[in-house]
């Protein structure tokens, strides 16, 4: 399967908010209380910030986007407890559920993990739903580590 990844395009809001969609349901049922079954998952003018600055990668497979990745680079100043550190955070990484399994998600963190390289970042980090044991195993696979865990509690 020839797989490209490039830089989001204005033109590829309709099709990645599709996928931001599938996932949105996942986690509505995974978490019903919480998140809702909204079909406008990314705000259209968000979207359009992160796409002028570079932030989005798409994979492509025969013209068809079928997975994205969201990202953003922060820089966290040196604290009296901790040392400063330039971070590049996933925000968002989705695979098309029909194209699962075939490395996509491979070939988008191969991508961001070299921007993260050449942008002289430290680390990479993102958050899962400890409900997703479908992203851990891949983000696993590929050698993320968990290092916080993050606890919630309804009231």
């Amino acid at each position: 399967m020839n797989i490209i990844v490039r830089y989001a395009t204005a033109d590829d809001y309709d099709a990645i908010n599709d996928l931001a969609y599938q996932l949105q349901k996942e986690h509505v049922k995974m978490n019903p209380n919480f998140y809702k079954d909204t079909k406008e998952v990314i705000k259209k003018s968000d979207y359009m910030e992160s796409v002028k600055n570079n932030e989005i990668l798409v994979s492509v497979v025969k013209n068809n986007i079928v997975g994205y990745l969201e990202y953003e680079i922060i820089s966290y100043d040196d604290t009296r407890l901790s040392k400063g550190e330039k971070v590049l955070r996933i925000d968002s990484l989705i695979v098309d559920e029909n194209f699962r399994g075939n490395r996509i998600s491979v070939k988008l963190l191969d991508k961001v993990r070299g921007i993260g390289v050449t942008k002289g970042c430290d680390r990479i980090l993102l958050s899962v739903n400890s409900k997703n044991l479908q992203a851990i195993k891949v983000y696993e696979k590929y050698g993320f580590i968990a290092d916080d865990i993050r606890y919630s509690i309804y009231v």
